[in-house]
């Protein structure tokens, strides 16, 4: 069981079985029809080959960091992974493109560009360079970087599944405040994990010179002056939905559990945590939310 959580961890499966339960959370919410399974294999296979292309071997790695030696002993199985998983986005793309209904070529231009936007913002977050051009690395802009990574998953489970879903029904997207005020909400949640995670990098970060929040503030001003107060702002900003949603009890209930246990975890960062943990709990938090999403749409 250690090993086979170790694969899921280590390998980043675990972030694409994360993004497609928040996608078809999302759907539900919605009350939007499920997209073609295919589209959810896609979403699995470019969520898990994107992460795989960001964390680089190293060779020497430290014996604490133990995803580093995890990643270094199964290299040779993980570019395997990474060579299958870009052969079933190739394939699979194409083939999803072929399902899609044709649209007049200005509508298919907005289209292609509305989906593009997250992928894009996604390849210039760990960087893009053109020699004696310019380059782009968002990542290195310490203070937006949790913000940026909450915008890429949110987009990517949100805003993409939103436009496949109107395009697929040849529907010129408009957006409602219930998708609106759900998307900014899965993009807080999100940005608040990313803002905790970078605990786990503080020292990698301070070394690099890397301002991000927990640099600059320590990790009690951090708590105090930016996760809660950004807590508190995302769940205004789901009590608005729900308000527009006019669901029950029950699920309203369910909408909130997320929230709490986020808060709860947050306020317990103060032990030294494994990688495993990090990713296990903070990163599972977003599982969690999409099970309770999936559950308060099915009953709300």
């Amino acid at each position: 069981m250690k090993k086979a959580l170790d694969a899921i961890l280590f390998s980043n499966s675990f972030y694409g079985f994360i993004a497609v339960a928040l996608a078809i959370e999302n759907n539900l919410v919605l009350k939007m029809p499920l997209h073609y399974p295919l589209f959810y294999l896609l979403l699995f296979c470019s969520t898990v080959a994107f992460y795989l292309l960001s964390y680089r071997y190293d060779p020497h790695p430290l014996k604490g960091n133990k995803r580093a030696v995890w990643i270094n002993a199964h290299k040779k199985q993980l570019t395997a992974y990474q060579y299958i998983l870009f052969m079933i986005i190739a394939v699979g793309g194409l083939f999803y493109w072929y399902l899609l209904p044709s649209v007049p070529f200005p509508q298919l231009i907005l289209l292609i560009l509305l989906v593009s936007i997250f992928p894009v913002l996604g390849f210039l977050y760990y960087g893009i360079s053109f020699p004696g051009i310019f380059k782009v690395r968002l990542r290195s802009f310490g203070w937006f970087k949790p913000f940026i990574i909450g915008a890429v998953w949110a987009g990517s489970v949100s805003f993409i599944p939103w436009v496949l879903f109107h395009w697929m029904h040849k529907i010129t997207p408009v957006l409602s405040p219930s998708f609106i005020f759900f998307g900014l909400h899965n993009w807080m949640f999100i940005s608040i994990l990313a803002i905790l995670f970078d605990i786990k990098d503080y020292a990698a970060d301070h070394n690099q010179s890397l301002k991000t929040f927990v640099v600059r503030k320590g990790l009690r001003k951090v708590l105090f002056t930016i996760v809660l107060p950004l807590s508190l702002i995302g769940i205004s900003v789901l009590s608005t939905f729900l308000f527009l949603r006019e669901t029950n009890l029950f699920a309203i209930t369910l909408f909130l559990v997320p929230m709490g246990l986020l808060c709860l975890v947050a306020f317990g960062l103060s032990k030294r945590r494994t990688v495993a943990w990090y990713l296990l709990v903070i990163d599972g938090l977003m599982l969690v939310k999409a099970i309770c999403g999936i559950a308060a749409g099915l009953i709300g």
